[in-house]
């Protein structure tokens, strides 16, 4: 079995792209020239995400590559760096940003999807990874990528290797859509419940938000890296904290450089954070903080309500934020044309009708959603558990494939 690098086993011995420099304001709705970006590049697969355009005269200008199906696609920028998926047959023209490479596999010398299931493998991504340069933006050079050493079996072991992995890894992700589909459905059923338990709130008289709060702090936009922060590292929360039932402190970016933070934008125990700017389904999604987390930082992106107890109880607020007559106030005044990115202001959060009852009451409600939402965990986290044990399954089923073979 022979030595090569990936600049050998490619159309012309050489063709490693880079994609262009395309900024925002480039981007063309009524363009017919799509932009792959690393949204696009998932493990093994295309994703098909990003949706983005630019017109003929910005590609002509650019002199970039128009892909081919069956180029691979090589992210060179985290998270996670290295992934790598091949590019299929789509109607329109398509090219790539600077943040992901074209890789033309010569059909003769390697199997293209052979080669898809040797870059994501963990041993040749790290040395991927260990290739990259930049603090802030950390990229892959394409010389770098040129001379990435691996081993090469004949063509005929290489299909062989692929057509199993492909059988071993489609099992695995219908194991993964079907606990997800599990989740969807113990989530839908909590929900169901809690809207079936707070009935007796619909004939109660309502009052808006802003009356039972204090105010509302509003985070910071901090200069941040591409890469998520470590546990004991300072870092800026995403909306992707927010956007689930319980907070999740390690979905934060770390902070670029040191920075001695204002003490407000410290994330605290029993802080109510609410999402101002999501997809519409999760835009206004909201948790309560169980612990202090002095090194998470609240962003321009999420807020602190800051409510007043002796009217209303937070888990209180918390479960009535996620009821419909919420939901439907919160998607109905965010703003946006984009699915992917809709805002709420801060009057659109003082303005949510809430169910005005006495604070026995409340307790009664809390009560109810809380033991449901016990055993709700329960189910749900015997669930997830198995999604993050299937999670590490690709990587294993690589790992044993082509074992630590450079």
């Amino acid at each position: 079995m022979s030595v090569v690098t990936l600049e050998a086993v490619t159309v012309g011995k050489g063709f490693i792209s880079d994609g262009d420099w395309i900024e925002s304001k480039d981007q063309d709705p009524s363009g017919n020239i799509r932009l792959i970006q690393l949204a696009d590049i998932g493990d093994g697969r295309f994703l098909n995400k990003s949706q983005r355009y630019i017109n003929d005269a910005t590609f002509h200008s650019l002199n970039c590559t128009r892909l081919q199906a069956g180029d691979v696609l090589i992210a060179r920028m985290p998270d996670p760096l290295g992934r790598a998926c091949l590019f299929p047959e789509i109607e329109e023209p398509a090219i790539t940003a600077v943040d992901v490479c074209i890789i033309r596999p010569n059909s003769d010398l390697v199997d293209a999807d052979w080669l898809v299931f040797r870059l994501n493998s963990p041993v040749l991504r790290q040395k991927v990874q260990n290739h990259a340069q930049g603090a802030t933006r950390a990229r892959v050079p394409t010389g770098k990528l040129r001379t990435l050493q691996f081993e090469l079996p004949t063509i005929n072991t290489q299909r062989r290797v692929a057509a199993r992995l492909k059988n071993q890894l489609a099992e695995v992700e219908k194991a993964r859509q079907a606990a997800e589909a599990q989740l969807r459905d113990v989530y839908l059923l909590g929900a169901r419940y809690k809207e079936q338990s707070m009935n007796m709130l619909a004939t109660a008289p309502r009052i808006v938000l802003g009356d039972v709060l204090h105010g509302i702090e509003a985070g910071k936009s901090f200069q941040t890296t591409d890469r998520r922060a470590g546990a004991e590292e300072l870092g800026v929360l995403k909306v992707s904290a927010v956007s689930w039932e319980r907070f999740m402190p390690d979905e934060a970016k770390a902070v670029a450089s040191d920075y001695a933070p204002d003490e407000r934008h410290r994330v605290r125990k029993g802080d109510l954070i609410i999402s101002r700017a999501n997809t519409l389904e999760l835009v206004g999604a909201v948790v309560r903080v169980e612990d202090d987390f002095p090194l998470r930082l609240l962003s321009d992106k999420t807020l602190r309500l800051l409510i007043d107890e002796k009217r209303v109880l937070p888990d209180y607020i918390l479960a009535i934020l996620k009821w419909p007559e919420a939901r439907a106030h919160i998607e109905g005044n965010a703003t946006g044309t984009s699915d992917s990115m809709r805002n709420i202001s801060q009057q659109t959060i003082n303005s949510i009708p809430i169910p005005w009852i006495p604070l026995q009451e409340q307790e009664v409600v809390i009560a109810k959603v809380k033991a449901f939402d016990i055993e709700l965990n329960r189910i749900g986290g015997t669930i997830q558990r198995q999604l993050d044990e299937l999670s590490k399954l690709p990587a294993k089923i690589l790992t044993q494939a082509f074992g630590d073979a450079a």
